[in-house]
């Protein structure tokens, strides 16, 4: 169980975003997949909050033995669903990410990769899709 806050600044704008999460990890012989659930809430000064609802797997392979060491790379695929509500209208926003991992030790890795997008779900004539690189650095303390 987790619990974070966001801070945004976006267009000028000042946006925070308490969050709550729960999350599971599955430890197979090769293998991890994870699934969290999250909530957050956005709120804005001059609209009003925005709910979300997310659900997301993730697994993770080595590409190298059978288990994950120092030095060695790895697979990641992800998806996420995201259901969303603002001013009583709903929507809902998919997010699929690919990413090749380099697992340097306990405390650091980094994840590169392609993160895949479609929204817009349930708004007439806006359905949209985007595709960002990613790039990640993660440093544990």
């Amino acid at each position: 169980m987790a619990l974070g806050y966001q801070y945004r600044i976006e267009d000028g704008e000042n946006t925070h975003r308490p969050i709550q999460q729960i999350s599971i990890l599955q430890r197979e012989s090769k293998y991890r997949i994870g699934h969290r659930i999250r909530t957050d809430q956005t709120f804005f000064k001059e609209a009003e909050i925005l709910w979300r609802l997310r659900y997301s797997i993730k697994g993770q392979v080595p590409l190298q033995g059978l288990e994950l060491d120092p030095g060695e790379q790895y697979l990641i695929v992800s998806n996420e669903l995201i259901y969303m509500n603002q001013n009583g209208e709903d929507d809902l926003e998919n997010r699929f990410v690919a990413s090749l991992g380099f697992y340097f030790d306990d405390k650091n890795k980094l994840e590169i990769g392609f993160d895949y997008r479609t929204d817009d779900y349930l708004v007439d004539d806006r359905f949209r899709h985007r595709l960002w690189f990613k790039f990640g650095y993660y440093k544990s303390l």
